[in-house]
């Protein structure tokens, strides 16, 4: 991975190859070597430029010729079967602009519900949320109810488990969140810049009872008090698959969105009209899209309310990381 410090030293310099030139950056002079006609390794420049770790790009470039260079700029050449294109140039661009952004912006507070789609946390979708949230420079913190998970669920054969073993919401949770959980009740409006609750029937099963009242289901207390405490902090709030649920009832009045309404692609449309009767605004949207209720500062993206991709999902919840991003600067 290539570190801050190398990033910020790789500014702008000439790259050439015998047909074109590639892409052009402007380094710091004390970083351009004097010395006429020395050819200068590659493994030193690799060490310098682009840190240590950064084999892959570094030890692709061959030497460097200072007797081309004129004032701030230097001609980098390279052998014939050595190649670097615009797109690694572009890709150390978008390293620079990831790692500077991680060091700026804050936590972001995720609720859990258990592990496993049919009863707890949707699981791609906890795990999709914590990549993009990574990728924007945000670290995620991760909070879950210190309660049983109701209707455990065997996900093998989508059948209640008749096992009788109980499951904790909590404990479950720390599957996906590799250990780094706190109990619900440690969450407050402090606790992060944002509050993101991802999907899976845990959201209706155990963080409320929507599964079997609907709209006049009750949401968990603790879930309540953090998404009235956020929303009355002006912070933003992301919802996932069925959580916008869970922030409609909370919120009166939120616009929201759980796709749309066709069950041949939309298993659980259903749930459509139950949020209306609570008083929700619902927008239709399609799997990758997000709906952003400017009143409660909320965004909303279907998920798996859709029968689709791994990748369309992933794509949805990355819009909605990045509408949020955009929301806060």
């Amino acid at each position: 991975m290539i570190n801050n410090v190398s990033l910020s030293v790789v500014q702008r310099f000439t790259i050439k190859c015998p047909c074109q030139t590639v892409k052009r950056f402007q380094p710091p002079r004390q970083y351009i070597s004097k010395i006429s006609g020395q050819r200068l390794r590659a493994q030193a420049r690799r060490s310098e430029y682009f840190g240590q770790s950064d084999a892959g790009i570094g030890a692709r470039l061959a030497t460097f010729t200072s007797g081309h260079a004129r004032s701030s700029s230097v001609l980098l050449r390279y052998h014939t079967l050595l190649e670097i294109d615009a797109l690694e140039c572009n890709m150390l661009h978008a390293h620079s602009d990831t790692h500077a952004s991680a060091n700026a912006l804050s936590i972001k507070c995720r609720v859990l519900c258990g592990c496993g789609s049919l009863d707890g946390t949707e699981v791609t979708e906890a795990v999709s949320l914590a990549i993009n949230l990574n990728l924007n420079g945000f670290k995620p913190a991760f909070f879950a109810p210190n309660i049983e998970i109701c209707g455990v669920m065997d996900h093998l054969c989508n059948q209640p488990d008749t096992s009788g073993v109980a499951r904790n919401a909590l404990v479950e949770a720390a599957r996906i969140a590799r250990s780094e959980v706190r109990p619900l009740c440690e969450c407050d409006c402090n606790s992060g810049t944002a509050l993101i609750l991802p999907g899976g029937f845990g959201c209706a099963k155990t963080l409320s009872d929507f599964a079997t009242k609907g709209a006049e289901c009750t949401v968990l207390p603790d879930l309540e008090r953090v998404i009235t405490e956020f929303a009355l902090s002006k912070k933003p709030i992301g919802a996932i698959c069925m959580a916008p649920v869970l922030v409609a009832k909370v919120l009166c009045g939120t616009k929201i969105t759980l796709g749309k309404s066709p069950p041949e692609k939309w298993p659980h449309c259903a749930t459509i009209a139950e949020a209306k009767k609570m008083g929700a605004k619902h927008e239709e949207r399609n799997v990758t899209q997000v709906t952003h209720c400017k009143q409660h500062n909320v965004f909303s993206t279907p998920a798996w309310m859709y029968n689709g991709t791994f990748a369309e999902v992933h794509d949805g919840i990355g819009r909605l990381v990045k509408a949020l991003k955009k929301k806060m600067k």
